[in-house]
């Protein structure tokens, strides 16, 4: 057995030069889009006052996933990666300056808000497989699990960040100004990718374009992979009504403006914040680790669907977010660790489909089911397939420790320990 590598801290990390300024562009873009996201949901409810409204909002936002993603992961492996992620990021913020134009001067409606922010989703969508490929480039091997899990640490601090500004600048200035500042965060992450340099790839980028059935074919090879990105896909069913339903939440159950959503999913951030600097960095993540943290998740989900006081809602919020970041750490961890680079974009398309691709599938659910069975239902609805998912993996993991102590010899690095790279 090798030596134990040691891990780099979170904070070693992030003060590199190589590293900080793509976690700083990466956190304020991410800040950005959550400050543009509670504004969508908040403009699109104010004027229709629907919660299936708020579903269609959210199924545009995330749409995009599911028509651009598996070209961007192919796009990705072909071709300079930085050069790709500065192209998309510039055009997604003319398309939201577009939207903060229109939302300023009253020209806005419902049907032009929709088409926004669904062209919006197809070019991030296009750009995300190439941001997931790119963040394990700027680092060494033996520092992937640190990286990736302050690029969690991006998406969830903007968690944080993004839905409490957005709301006080709603509030203060307008949803033009909401957009606006969207529009502006999209440019510093163009601003930090030009400032940093990729690892050389080991391996030669495809000369032509990928087959689907070639990425089909390792799925079906690597039955770990496959579970690894239904863990994802649990992960998003499960936090989606916070973001598609948190107005209805605010107004319906704890007698409160709709401006609470904004602090309701900023504390599911916080808690994801916390599980990011204390327990996702340290380890890559066994299947029994990540089953626990998704376990986790779930309970603080299903305790927020079921409270009717803040005292009791908040903690839970906490507690799901502390969940959700260190079973998604440990799960996109492996996944990198199992792929080599050639194939990293098209893998973390994959990544990209489960994770944000059903996330328009469950906004709409969501609603639907708001609207016929009420938010407490559709919440716990929403939860299950996490719960299923995390048994699943508790029992599979035992049954392959069960064969290990009967096949494998003492003092052999068991299934888990280290990944063997896929081609």
């Amino acid at each position: 057995m090798g030596t134990p590598v040691e891990r780099v801290s979170p904070r070693q990390m992030m003060f590199r030069r190589n590293f900080f300024p793509y976690f700083v562009g990466n956190l304020t873009s991410n800040s950005g889009t959550w400050l543009g996201s509670i504004a969508q949901i908040l403009l699109i409810y104010r004027l229709t006052g629907s919660t299936f409204m708020v579903g269609v909002v959210n199924f545009a936002q995330f749409a995009g996933m599911l028509i651009s993603t598996p070209i961007g992961g192919s796009v990705a492996d072909r071709f300079d990666r930085r050069r790709l992620l500065m192209v998309c990021q510039l055009i997604a913020a003319a398309l939201t300056g577009v939207m903060a134009l229109l939302t300023a001067t009253d020209l806005i409606t419902v049907p032009l808000l929709i088409v926004l922010v669904l062209a919006s989703s197809i070019v991030v969508a296009l750009s995300t497989p190439t941001l997931q490929a790119l963040v394990v480039s700027l680092v060494a091997q033996s520092e992937i699990p640190t990286a990736i899990a302050l690029q969690a640490v991006t998406f969830n601090l903007a968690r944080v960040i993004g839905p409490i500004v957005g709301a006080l600048v709603v509030t203060h200035l307008g949803f033009g100004w909401a957009f606006g500042l969207n529009a502006l965060s999209f440019l510093t992450l163009v601003i930090g990718v030009s400032m940093v340099r990729t690892r050389p790839s080991d391996v030669p980028r495809p000369t032509s374009w990928p087959k689907t059935r070639d990425l089909l074919g390792l799925l079906r090879e690597n039955p770990q992979l496959a579970s690894l990105l239904a863990v994802g896909a649990a992960v998003s069913l499960a936090m989606d009504p916070l973001n598609t339903l948190g107005p209805a939440f605010a107004t319906e159950i704890f007698g409160r403006p709709d401006t609470l959503a904004g602090t309701l999913i900023a504390l599911f951030g916080v808690g994801a914040v916390v599980a990011a600097f204390t327990l996702s960095w340290r380890r890559t993540g066994s299947p029994e680790r990540i089953a626990l943290t998704l376990g986790l998740m779930t309970l603080g989900m299903l305790i927020f669907a079921l409270s009717s006081e803040l005292a009791i809602a908040f903690p839970a919020l906490l507690v799901a977010g502390f969940g959700y970041l260190s079973s998604t750490t440990g799960s996109t961890t492996q996944i990198h660790q199992l792929v080599s680079d050639d194939v990293r974009g098209r893998v973390m398309s994959l990544w990209t489909l489960t994770f944000l691709g059903v996330r328009p599938l469950a906004a709409m659910a969501d609603g639907a089911l708001a609207t016929v069975a009420g938010v407490r239902v559709a919440t716990i609805v929403m939860t299950l397939p996490a719960l299923l998912v995390a048994t699943w993996m508790v029992s599979e993991f035992r049954r392959r420790r069960r064969q290990g102590d009967e096949e494998v010899p003492q003092g052999a690095a068991r299934d888990g320990d280290g990944p063997e790279t896929l081609r």
